[in-house]
C-alpha cells in the first residue's frame, strides 16, 4: 500500500531542486500546492518525468536513487544538465547515465565495474561527477590517476566549475592547496569560471563573494553575468546581480534584453516577462512585444519548450491564434509539448485551449511518434492512456510507429518500457530494435 508523503519531504525536495526543475514540476497539476499530501508513487512519477525530459537517466536507476532516499542525486544529475548542455548532447543514447549515477552516489567501486561493462562514452570523468557532488577522496583517487598531460588549465577550469555548480567551495580551495589550481583572488578568468559555475547552481551567497573578489577596485563587471542567470532559469541570482553590482550587470545592450526576455518565457517568469511588456520605461527603452523575433525563435515557441504555463495562458490571451501556427515538418503546439515529455502541457493545450490531441504534422506524426522520438516514457504512457487506449502504435504516412523513431533515436528504455507495458511484439516495427 503506498504511503503518503508528509509536507516536510515536499518542502525539502522544492528547496533541493533548481529553478528551472522547479518551474517544470509546478507546472504538473498540482504538485507543491500548499499543505497537500502526495502519495510516493505520484512523487516518482514526477521525478521521472522531470528527470526524462534530459533523456539520460534510465527509470528504474531513477526510483533506485529514491528508493535509497537519495533524492539529491537527483537533483545533481538535474542540475548538471540544466548546466551543460553539451553534457546532455554527449551523454543521450549511451548507458553512460548508470556509472554517473554511481559516481554522484559516492560508489568508486561500482563506478569502476560500471564502465569496465559498459564502457566510457563521454568526455567527461568520474572525477567531474565527484567534483560535482563534493566527494572529495573518490575525487583525488581517480584524479591522481589520470596522466599529468590531461591536467591541463582547461581541465582545471572545468573541475572547478562543476565543484562550485554544486556549491562546494571548500573543494575548491583543496584544489588550490593540493593540487596547485588557480587562486581566484589572484586569478580573474579564473574567478569568473567559478562565478559561472556557483551562477549556473543558483547559488546566491557564494555568487555575491566571487561578484565582490572581481570588482576589487574596479567599479565594473567585464560581462554581464545577469543575462546567464537569467538562461540558467536562476532568476534570484539574476534580480541580486541586476540590482546590487554597481550598473555592472544592467541590461544596456538590446541583445541582451532580449536574451533576458526570451529566457524569462521559457522558465515561466511571468512578473519578468510582464516588466518588458507593461513597464513604460522598459517599453520605450527595447519595444519587446509577444512577436518579437530573436535568432530564430519566437516568444510562443521558447515558452512551449520550457513548459511555461502561465506564460503561455498570458500570450494566449492577447493571441489565440498562435495555437494554430506550425513550425518546422508542420509541428503544431502539442507536438512541441510532448517532445518536451509534458504530458502535462499536453492535456492543459487539449483541456484548456481544445487543441486535438490526435492531430499529425506534415509527415503524419502524431503526439505519441514526438514522445517516442525523444524517448519520454512517461508522458508517452500518460496520451496512450488519455486518448490512444485502443491504438498505441499509430502510424505515420510511412507507416512507421512511434517504436520506429524509438529505435532510430536509440531510446531503448523506452522501447523496453513500451514492449512490456503493452505487450508488443518488437517485430511489429519497421527498424531493427
Amino acid at each position: 500500500m503506498l504511503e503518503q508523503m508528509p509536507d516536510t519531504v515536499v518542502v525539502t525536495l522544492s528547496k533541493m531542486l533548481p529553478t528551472q526543475a522547479l518551474s517544470r514540476l509546478r507546472q504538473t497539476s498540482t504538485f507543491f500546492h500548499a499543505h497537500a499530501h502526495y502519495r510516493e508513487e505520484h512523487l516518482r512519477r514526477h521525478f521521472l518525468a522531470q528527470i526524462s525530459q534530459y533523456q539520460i537517466i534510465p527509470g528504474p536507476l531513477v526510483q533506485h536513487c529514491l528508493a535509497w532516499q537519495k533524492p539529491e542525486v537527483l537533483s545533481y544529475f538535474s542540475q548538471a544538465l540544466i548546466g551543460y548542455g553539451q553534457l546532455a548532447n554527449s551523454l543521450y543514447r549511451t548507458p553512460d547515465a548508470e556509472w554517473i549515477i554511481y559516481a554522484l552516489l559516492n560508489q568508486p567501486f561500482k563506478v569502476s565495474q560500471t564502465i569496465h561493462r559498459v564502457g566510457r562514452h563521454t568526455q567527461y570523468q568520474p572525477y567531474h561527477f565527484y567534483a560535482l557532488a563534493g566527494h572529495w577522496d573518490s575525487f583525488k583517487h581517480d584524479f591522481d590517476s589520470t596522466p599529468a598531460t590531461h591536467k591541463t588549465r582547461q581541465e582545471q577550469e572545468k573541475v572547478a566549475q562543476w565543484a562550485a555548480h554544486g556549491g562546494h567551495f571548500n573543494f575548491i580551495e583543496r584544489l588550490s592547496s593540493e593540487y596547485g589550481f588557480p587562486n581566484p583572488e589572484q586569478d580573474r578568468a579564473y574567478c569568473e569560471i567559478l562565478l559561472y559555475g556557483a551562477i549556473a547552481g543558483g547559488h546566491l551567497q557564494q555568487v555575491t563573494l566571487l561578484v565582490a573578489q572581481l570588482l576589487g577596485s574596479n567599479t565594473r563587471l567585464n560581462k554581464n553575468f545577469a543575462v546567464s542567470a537569467a538562461q540558467k532559469g536562476q532568476f534570484a541570482v539574476y534580480d541580486w546581480l541586476t540590482q546590487t553590482t554597481t550598473h555592472s550587470c544592467r541590461l544596456i545592450l538590446l541583445k541582451e534584453a532580449t536574451a533576458v526576455f526570451f529566457a524569462a518565457a521559457e522558465h515561466d517568469n511571468l512578473s519578468l516577462l510582464t516588466h518588458f511588456l507593461e513597464d513604460p520605461h522598459a517599453q520605450k527603452r527595447w519595444g519587446l512585444t509577444l512577436t518579437s523575433e530573436y535568432e530564430d525563435q519566437n516568444i510562443f515557441l521558447k515558452a512551449l519548450d520550457g513548459g511555461a504555463v502561465n506564460v503561455l495562458r498570458y500570450i494566449l490571451k492577447s493571441y489565440p491564434n498562435f495555437l494554430l501556427n506550425t513550425f518546422s515538418n508542420g509541428e503544431q503546439a502539442i507536438h512541441i509539448a510532448a517532445k518536451a515529455g509534458n504530458d502535462a502541457l499536453c492535456l492543459h493545450l487539449v483541456n484548456e485551449y481544445k487543441v486535438d490531441p490526435l492531430s499529425i504534422d506534415a509527415n503524419g506524426a502524431s503526439v505519441l511518434h514526438y514522445a517516442a522520438k525523444s524517448g519520454h516514457w512517461p508522458c508517452y504512457e500518460a496520451l496512450v492512456k488519455q486518448f490512444f487506449n485502443t491504438s498505441p502504435l499509430p502510424q505515420d504516412n510511412k507507416g512507421e510507429t512511434p517504436l520506429d523513431y524509438a529505435a532510430k533515436a536509440g531510446c531503448y528504455w523506452f522501447l523496453k518500457q513500451v514492449l512490456s507495458h503493452f505487450g508488443i511484439n518488437s517485430c511489429q516495427t519497421q527498424t531493427k530494435i
